[in-house]
């Protein structure tokens, strides 16, 4: 950390204010800046042109084999020396919070523009870290706003992830363009609904933020959100989206990273939501997967789905049934809900049951229930004796429920 600083870079970090004032007046000979490097040596101690370019974006190595044939060494001043890590004094000051060196360092001309081995400038470093008013001086020195480091990350996206409203406010009212995209596609609002930072989403949305911009991996803020179950940045996003299907590279929707919800987070009240916005029920993915088979472990997302008409009898790409799966899993509390909102029992496929050409388990049990009269208290008696765990059905009061439905939910006392 310490390798290569000057006293402006000792100084400037620990917040001396006269020292730092005495060294920016002093007449500082480059052998002087040498010796309070510690070296003698002839190597270049100057910044290079990746400190003020404004569109690159590459490895940390080239970054560090750039060299600028067009600055004069023997021109530049202490102010804009750069550490082992290409680290002015105006970087360090910023990282440190140090607002009124920022100000000193600025009026005696310090670059706002340099950048450090990781790209970033000391707009970056102040808004990563919430220094809303070293970061408002910054702003008002007429600084690049939109300036990305190595990794294409702006000082918006670092504000907007790391949770500081204040700072993206100030961000967006000097007018930083607020859906520029990093190396993997994530912009501010990405960052922001990954976090579930509601207030900054709303924000940045009326900022102008591009609600339907997808990343590398073709997702959109809606299925970053709804992937982290924050319901509440889910419900925004949805009633701002035009279009609540779109596909990734995997060809899931928001909807069915809600139905699935694979980190347990409670996406329940998303999934309701895009549901009741008319969102497809019946969209399948890459493999033929429906939102209804992504939720086979959710039973108050698969009766949500049924509510609103989901198609239970669609087969994935590998011609199986939503039945024969919850069947094979010992799912027996889908198997009886899917059969009570009138699964078609004919279309069941009981042979891939078999394992090995052994009967599995769940075969004998399922041949029973689709050979068994149609009656819904019979199935829910043979569930009691198999003695299984009732589902969770506390959502069920959304929408009127099918009498049939309306039947299960009252036997569900004795699941």
């Amino acid at each position: 950390m310490f390798l290569g600083w000057t006293a402006l870079h000792s100084a400037s970090y620990r917040g001396h204010e006269g020292i730092v004032h005495i060294l920016l007046h002093a007449d500082v000979t480059r052998t002087s800046i040498r010796m309070a490097m510690g070296t003698m040596s002839n190597e270049p101690i100057f910044p290079s042109p990746v400190a003020t370019s404004s569109t690159y974006v590459g490895t940390r190595n080239e970054a560090c084999e750039t060299t600028n044939s067009t600055q004069d060494k023997s021109t530049v001043r202490l102010v804009d020396v750069m550490d082992d890590d290409n680290r002015t004094a105006l970087h360090l000051a910023a990282e440190a919070n140090q607002t009124t060196v920022i100000q000193l360092l600025l009026e005696s001309d310090g670059s706002p523009d340099l950048r450090d081995l990781d790209g970033c400038t000391p707009l970056i470093l102040a808004c990563a870290r919430g220094f809303l008013v070293s970061a408002n001086v910054l702003i008002e020195s007429g600084c690049d706003l939109d300036e990305r480091s190595l990794e294409g990350r702006t000082a918006l996206m670092e504000a907007a992830g790391n949770g500081h409203l204040p700072v993206v406010e100030s961000l967006v009212q000097a007018g930083c363009h607020v859906n520029v995209q990093d190396c993997h596609g994530y912009s501010a609002l990405s960052e922001a609904a990954a976090a579930g930072d509601l207030a900054i989403v709303n924000m940045l949305i009326a900022g102008g933020a591009d609600t339907e911009g997808t990343d590398t991996r073709g997702r959109t803020a809606l299925h970053v959100a709804a992937l982290h179950g924050h319901n509440d940045v889910c419900s925004r996003l949805i009633h701002v989206s035009k279009n609540l299907d779109i596909q990734d590279h995997d060809g899931y929707t928001s909807t069915m990273l809600a139905a699935w919800d694979p980190w347990q987070r409670g996406t329940f009240p998303t999934l309701q939501n895009l549901a009741m916005r008319g969102a497809n029920l019946d969209i399948v993915d890459v493999k033929g997967i429906s939102p209804l088979f992504k939720a086979w472990e959710h039973p108050e997302h698969v009766l949500l789905l049924i509510q609103h008409g989901c198609n239970v009898t669609l087969k994935s790409h590998a011609a199986t049934s939503i039945i024969e799966l919850a069947a094979l899993q010992d799912k027996w509390c889908l198997v009886y809900l899917l059969l009570a909102a009138g699964f078609d029992r004919s279309t069941v496929n009981l042979s891939r049951l078999a394992v090995r050409d052994t009967p599995h388990p769940s075969r004998t049990h399922l041949t029973q229930l689709l050979t068994s009269p149609n009656s819904l208290r019979d199935t829910a008696r043979l569930a009691i004796r198999a003695n299984l765990h009732r589902p969770t059905l506390n959502h069920t009061a959304c929408l009127p429920l099918p009498p049939i439905l309306r039947d299960f939910v009252a036997f569900k006392v004795f699941l």
